[in-house]
């Protein structure tokens, strides 16, 4: 049921049995504390495991910045 290949419209109808038109499914999702997203399409040449790499990666530079930075501060 949390396939997010599946519109909005086709979710309401896979729970309630009903058919609706992609802005009468979009119009009561505020009102839920949703948003309405577009679905962005993913390079054919896409590696996750370089993306999590370079992800890696940027997290520990952000974290040594943020260590020397604090180191100094308090010399």
């Amino acid at each position: 049921m949390d396939d997010p290949s599946l519109s909005d419209k086709h979710r309401i109808k896979l729970l309630v049995g009903v058919c609706l038109s992609e802005s009468q499914a979009r119009r009561p999702l505020p009102k839920l504390g949703l948003k309405h997203r577009k679905v962005a399409s993913i390079p054919g040449k896409f590696d996750t495991q370089l993306q999590f790499a370079l992800y890696e990666q940027q997290i520990l530079i952000e974290r040594l910045w943020k260590l020397t930075k604090k180191k100094c501060q308090t010399n």
